[in-house]
């Protein structure tokens, strides 16, 4: 599995649309391309939901 595509399975639903959004706004104003920005976007958002989650998890855990 590739880096893009890693990053492209993190935009799903209403985060997939605002992350397209802002990757079509970013690719406008920077040298990357949108597919590329897409996939940097829905990289961040994916491991940000997965430290979350980890956290949440450890908290349980010291219950």
């Amino acid at each position: 599995m590739d880096a893009t595509r890693f990053g492209e399975a993190g935009l799903l639903g209403l985060r997939g649309r605002l992350g397209a959004r802002a990757a079509a706004w970013l690719a406008a104003r920077t040298p990357l391309d949108e597919r590329t920005l897409r996939a940097l976007v829905g990289g961040y958002l994916f491991l940000s939901r997965s430290r979350r989650m980890a956290q949440m998890l450890a908290r349980l855990r010291r219950l």
